[in-house]
């Protein structure tokens, strides 16, 4: 059996889901607009842009969304500065 170091581990890393959603409202995808194409409430919304983390399949319609308004080349930055 193989023996792995913590230092080998792979951690997911957490994107910077304040700055993703700041990109969105700043090339025209209001807060209610995203909310309505990914059916979602505004609490649950408020909650993604002050940093609490939105399960997978909604994070990857978020950065689909991300995409279509912001350009692929935002989006790969975004996800780059992830942590």
């Amino acid at each position: 059996m193989e023996t792995f170091k913590l230092s080998e581990y792979v951690y997911p890393k957490k994107l910077p889901w304040i700055e993703i959603f700041k990109d969105l409202e700043k090339h025209g995808a209001n807060p209610s607009t995203v909310g309505e194409l990914i059916g979602v409430g505004w609490s649950t919304l408020q909650k993604w842009r002050s940093g609490t983390e939105p399960k997978y399949s909604v994070g990857i319609s978020i950065l689909t969304l991300h995409t279509r308004y912001c350009g692929e080349d935002l989006t790969n930055q975004r996800i780059t500065e992830a942590e």
